[in-house]
């Protein structure tokens, strides 16, 4: 009935919103540290939000709903 990689979204998806429901601190925490390797490894102007949610294991969604730009990873001190 469903296909597999459908329901491999799903599954993906669904362990993706149980993160973040149990411990949005840490995923945020997450970004930020994968988003800092990458600027280091890759130079901040070379490095995309696509990039940091995939290593992060996060959806680019997901990164907006904890940061509105590259900017506010990079720099997430007021």
């Amino acid at each position: 009935m469903f296909s597999a990689d459908l329901l491999d979204w799903w599954v993906q998806r669904s362990a993706e919103l149980l993160r973040i429901a149990t411990d949005p601190a840490g995923f945020k925490d997450a970004i930020i540290s994968t988003a800092i390797t990458l600027f280091v490894e890759r130079g901040y102007d070379e490095t995309t939000v696509a990039e940091i949610a995939e290593a992060a294991e996060v959806a680019p969604r997901t990164f907006f709903r904890c940061f509105a730009t590259k900017d506010g990873v990079a720099l997430p001190w007021p």
